[in-house]
């Protein structure tokens, strides 16, 4: 039987290019390619955007340094041992179908790193697990493809996972209370094809960089600045609402940074709220917005997907 796993994920490393004029106000906020109402696919929603093959890379960090972390010793082949290289991630394809249920079966299929194709691949390990699309159970999910998931009861033990779409290419995030000690895995993949159930690797045709660095970074170069954003808000109390409004970032502390422009933090607000954020700066223009917000009795009370642009 198949070992299973959570459907984590992330993007990170990639530079998407601009697309269209610079904006000098923030009195006209472009909406992008396809971004969408957020609707669960229970509502009538296709899965277009989330169905397919995602080839990547996944990393891991520290939940205490935050530093990248090499792949544990018994995945070595004593290739890469009498090498000395160090691992710091695998190569990976991501699966993705909907069945039967409401539901989607996910399969990630990791290799290790290669230098050549297919052929030179060693594929430790293969994860199954098939997730329930229901906002009872705590999912929200937009029809670009990007989606939140975790407890629809706040709990420090539970661990929650964004996923931010930019046209065919995203980043998934499966991160667990900042204030503890479990890692954070970072997944940087693109869209390749049809689902083929992983009967394809990467290899030499994988389209995504691997993570490099800590993410250590300027917050100011991410963070600062008058930003134009356009998206929508699913509220548990009404549905969904179109949110169109000019925001202004200035110095602020951010629990923690990841490469390739990926932040994740958590804030209460003074009614006792507590907003889990995640936002990935596709370019220095353009950055991907996902806010996962839980009421002063710890229910999921919204969930925002944004994208800001910078005036």
């Amino acid at each position: 039987m198949p070992k299973t796993a959570g459907f984590v994920g992330s993007l990170g490393g990639a530079q998407l290019p601009w697309r269209g004029r610079r904006s000098s106000t923030c009195s006209e906020a472009r909406e992008p390619t396809r971004f969408t109402r957020p609707v669960t696919p229970t509502h009538g929603t296709t899965l277009s955007n989330v169905e397919g093959e995602w080839f990547g890379h996944e990393t891991s960090f520290s939940g205490v340094s935050g530093e990248r972390l090499t792949i544990p010793e018994y995945y070595v082949p004593d290739e890469f041992r009498n090498w000395d290289a160090k691992i710091y991630g695998f190569d990976c394809v991501t699966s993705v179908k909907e069945v039967e249920g409401n539901s989607l079966r996910v399969k990630l299929t990791r290799a290790m790193p290669t230098v050549g194709c297919e052929a030179d691949a060693v594929v430790p390990e293969v994860f199954e697990e098939t997730l329930p699309l229901s906002q009872d159970d705590g999912f929200v999910g937009f029809e670009n493809g990007s989606f939140s998931r975790g407890p629809p009861k706040y709990a420090s033990s539970s661990t929650w996972e964004h996923c931010m779409c930019y046209g065919k290419k995203r980043v998934r995030v499966l991160f667990p209370e900042l204030d503890g000690r479990q890692k954070t895995r970072l997944f940087t993949e693109a869209w390749d094809g049809d689902y083929c159930n992983g009967a394809l690797l990467s290899g030499c045709g994988s389209k995504i960089s691997r993570i490099e660095g800590n993410g250590e970074m300027d917050a100011s170069v991410q963070l600062e600045g008058k930003w134009s954003r356009r998206g929508y808000t699913w509220r548990k109390s009404d549905g969904t609402c179109q949110v169109s409004s000019v925001i202004e970032s200035r110095n602020r502390f951010v629990k923690r940074f990841l490469p390739g422009g990926v932040t994740i933090d958590k804030v209460v607000d003074e009614n006792g709220r507590i907003v889990l954020e995640t936002s990935w700066n596709v370019s220095e223009l353009t950055r991907i917005v996902l806010l996962r917000t839980y009421s002063e009795t710890q229910e999921l009370e919204e969930v925002s997907n944004y994208v800001d642009e910078r005036c």
